[in-house]
């Protein structure tokens, strides 16, 4: 064991230290009664290799020794310090009086110099330095300190895994999940690697991956890791599954997120009641702000005003986007026994809170000490109508498309829409704006979070900014929801940019060469925006923004004027409803994008409704998103021929008069 130490320390001053920790484990496994000596050397050891953690391990060890030198034990005091450990809070430390007086009298900082006396090695000094640049944000530098280490031959075998980890983080927060990857592959951590492609947006994979190595006992990491999958591929049930409540004694660190993560998935399949019960079980944290808004947006979804109403003061408090929330509220507790035919929100709020939730910041809320009154589930309820058209909802709104969670409130009040349109089509002079608000009301009954709105009412200097902001690629990660599009929307740019902008004949060959969304931002060394045309009309736009990685994302203009040039082609359709322009009209709504969100839900809506009147039933493929095939085609000619394949006739239908009577009544039909 002597022999080993000595050859040990040599090895330490020489700067080499994987073989001197090398040795020490050696000199451990047979030093016997003086393992302190040999513990106290090797944690000097980690400490110079940055393993800060055995550092410790090792140093906290020679302090519970009941038989250990006195230079060990304050070597490991004096570590212990260095590495930021209270010593006072390190259990049995000093429960004996040093025998050595001179040596522990010594200030605390002369002790620790004279622990830090043998230079680290290079290595050493660029896995220390690269953590902290890690913790500062200092990216690309720390990446260079880690990938000098990987690669110096010399690195202790030990800590390898710890770099990968810090790499692996690295190049995703840079969004260069291509090297993050790499780098994953490299590890023996499944859950590491899962991880890895979690950040990087390939859910899939990493469920397969999780899945593979699952045992029979729950892993709470390993599950709570699977359960995000499930959720971002819209498999909220399978996740609920996973997300067992139970608390610490179940969950540990995790029981937290996990809480939280229910809490969410709740809200997103449509279960306000489940929101509630949870967050009021105390099985949430209800101080956190996002518990909060779920929770008060859920009792507002029940008619539950008052405690609503209570979320979102509190939320106001906090300076919470959502304290605006307090004036729909009001609204709607206000026309409490208002007619449903013709309600409209937007018309019920004021344009400062309207521009407010639409960007998400609290701004124009006024209190209001007006008395509310909470829904109550109407004695009549036409419980079998509305399963019906829940049912019926089911089958043309939330298709068979990854990423998309099923919601029944979202079901049910489609085909409630659906209904209601279907029979107010023959109301005489028709408008656009009325035939549509039919499904608008019902959508801004359904999430009570997004601010549905027409973005006509909004003032006109102000509304700029508001419409459709949807990324497929989001910092370089791929949005589940949308990545179906990156490569129709990449060729559209694509043609785009060579019409719009000033080239050469090499850069459009490298332009419509590119194979990526990044390849064409570096070809033309900057940001992009593309203007893409509808029959002639102002379209929406593509853009690609370069910051934490690539940003490809479909934006749609916002002004009234615009709207304006729309609503006039479409009310020229109204007078001729057949099935071919009732998919013209949807392809100019979803062009137009009038709402400032919900555009999608009804323009579908009105779409089946108009086809209903031919017995016709909108029957989607999978992973189709109408509103995308639309917004990505120059010409109705073009989308027209692609649309005709969803439509099925099925013949002459009943449709139920199914209306509530009130507002009440139709807050209370949506919770029966």
């Amino acid at each position: 064991m002597e022999a080993k130490c000595i050859e040990g320390n040599e090895a330490m001053r020489a700067g080499d230290y994987p073989k001197a920790k090398r040795l020490y484990d050696e000199a451990a496994a047979i030093s016997g009664e003086r393992v302190g000596q040999v513990l106290v050397n090797r944690a000097r050891c980690f400490h110079m290799l940055g393993m800060g953690e055995s550092a410790k391990r090792d140093a906290e060890q020679v302090i519970r020794l009941a038989e250990v030198e006195e230079y060990s034990r304050v070597t490991a005091e004096c570590l212990l310090h260095t590495l930021g450990e209270p010593t006072g809070n390190t259990k049995g430390l000093l429960s004996k009086p040093p025998l050595d007086l001179t040596l522990y009298n010594l200030t605390m900082d002369a002790k620790v110099d004279w622990v830090s006396d043998i230079p680290p090695s290079p290595e050493s000094l660029a896995f220390s330095r690269g953590k902290a640049r890690l913790k500062s944000r200092e990216l690309l530098p720390a990446i260079h300190d880690f990938e000098f280490v990987l690669h110096s031959g010399t690195a202790d075998p030990d800590i390898i895994p710890e770099i990968l980890r810090l790499l692996i983080a690295a190049y995703t927060t840079t969004g260069d999940h291509e090297n993050a990857l790499k780098h994953a592959k490299r590890t023996s951590d499944s859950l590491l690697t899962a991880q890895c492609e979690v950040n990087c947006g390939l859910y899939h994979a990493a469920a397969t991956r999780l899945s593979s190595t699952k045992g029979a006992v729950s892993d709470p990491e390993t599950d709570f890791l699977l359960a995000v999958c499930y959720k971002e591929m819209g498999l909220g049930g399978k996740a609920l599954q996973l997300l067992k409540p139970g608390g610490p004694a179940i969950w540990g660190t995790l029981a937290g997120r996990v809480a939280e993560l229910r809490v969410f998935l709740m809200y997103q399949r449509g279960d306000a009641e489940g929101v509630v019960a949870e967050t009021e079980g105390g099985h949430a944290d209800n101080t956190h702000v996002d518990i909060t808004l779920l929770r008060a947006a859920s009792h507002h979804a029940l008619g539950q005003y008052t405690k609503a109403a209570v979320g979102y003061r509190t939320l106001k408090a906090k300076g919470h986007f959502a304290g605006g929330l307090v004036a729909t509220v009001h609204a709607e507790s206000k026309g409490f026994h208002a007619s449903w035919i013709g309600w409209d929100l937007t018309d019920k709020i004021d344009d400062g809170v309207k521009m407010g939730l639409c960007r998400q910041s609290l701004c124009g809320v006024d209190d209001d000490d007006a008395v509310l009154r909470d829904v109550a589930v109407p004695l009549e309820v036409p419980a079998d109508l509305i399963r019906e058209a829940e049912a019926f909802g089911k089958r043309f709104i939330q298709y068979d498309a990854i990423g998309f969670t099923p919601n029944w409130r979202t079901h049910r009040a489609a085909g409630l829409a659906c209904w209601e349109a279907y029979h107010f089509l023959s109301t005489p002079n028709l408008s656009v704006k009325a035939l549509y608000g039919v499904s608008v009301k019902w959508r801004q009954l359904t999430d009570r979070i997004d601010a549905v709105f027409w973005s006509s009412s909004l003032p006109d200097d102000e509304v700029g900014g508001l419409g459709l902001r949807t990324a497929m690629i989001l910092n370089g990660k791929p949005v589940v929801k949308y990545r179906r599009y990156v490569t129709k929307a990449l060729e559209v740019l694509k043609e785009a940019v060579v019409r719009q902008y000033i080239l050469t004949d090499e850069m459009v060959d490298q332009v419509m060469g590119a194979e990526t969304v990044e390849k064409v931002r570096d070809v033309m060394g900057r940001d992009l925006v593309v203007r893409l045309t509808c029959d002639g009309l102002d379209g929406v736009r593509l853009t690609v923004t370069k910051g934490d990685g690539i940003t490809f994302a479909i934006t749609s203009p916002c002004s009234p004027s615009r709207t304006a040039l729309y609503t006039t082609k479409m009310t020229s359709l109204l007078s001729a409803p057949t099935p071919t322009t009732a998919l013209h009209l949807y392809y100019l709504w979803a062009n137009a994008q009038p709402l400032t969100r919900g555009t999608s839900f009804a323009g579908l809506t009105i779409l089946q409704a108009m086809l209903l009147t031919h017995g016709i039933h909108v029957c989607l493929p999978p992973c189709t998103q109408p509103d995308w095939e639309a917004m990505l085609t120059p010409t109705f000619e073009g989308f027209n021929a692609m649309a005709q394949a969803w439509l099925v006739p099925v013949g002459p239908v009943t449709i139920p008069r199914a209306v509530p009577e009130t507002v009440s009544d139709a807050v209370g039909w949506l919770n029966a």
